[in-house]
């Protein structure tokens, strides 16, 4: 939604909401980060966006996260979220704790998916041998692109592995 007129929100280095204004409590503020030079701005713990035309997007929580071996914080939500709009997409989850890049773990919807396959001409004996087919592959990482636009490069899902099912 819009801001308040007299609230003044910017966004930090990781995409988190920060807030000022004269209704804002900076009680919540903790010495930490009081210590860190924060007094003025309220760290909400919301990772969001301030869209062109002023509305401010909520787009997950910063304890949802998780640091890559090069330092970068990942907020896998956003990505999570624009994954899961595409059709033959169930289920998709970001990992990367501690490791170099993103890799995006993705659970096809098989109903979805073995309509598109079979529109294809692609034929299969079970689902290991469909999520192996070179053109499925080749659809997935066109989602994953996709997705990828939307981000910094630090960020980008690098690796995708497609799951048979949920675990």
């Amino acid at each position: 939604g819009r801001r308040l007129e007299s609230i003044r929100i910017r966004l930090g280095d990781d995409q988190e909401l920060l807030l000022t204004g004269p209704s804002v409590s900076l009680r919540t503020v903790t010495d930490e980060a009081e210590k860190e030079g924060h007094r003025k701005w309220l760290h909400t713990g919301d990772i969001g966006c301030i869209e062109k035309d002023g509305y401010v997007r909520l787009l997950g929580r910063k304890s949802d996260g998780f640091r890559l071996s090069t330092g970068e914080f990942i907020c896998p939500g956003v990505s999570e979220l624009r994954l899961a709009e595409d059709p033959l997409i169930d289920f998709a989850a970001i990992v990367g704790r501690g490791q170099p890049h993103c890799v995006a773990l993705i659970v096809p919807q098989f109903q979805a998916l073995d309509q598109w396959a079979s529109h294809r001409g692609i034929t299969y004996d079970d689902r290991i041998e469909l999520l192996d087919h070179m053109m499925v592959d080749r659809r997935y990482w066109a989602s994953v692109r996709k997705m990828n636009r939307s981000l910094n490069s630090k960020a980008a899902v690098k690796y995708f592995h497609l799951l048979d099912e949920r675990s």
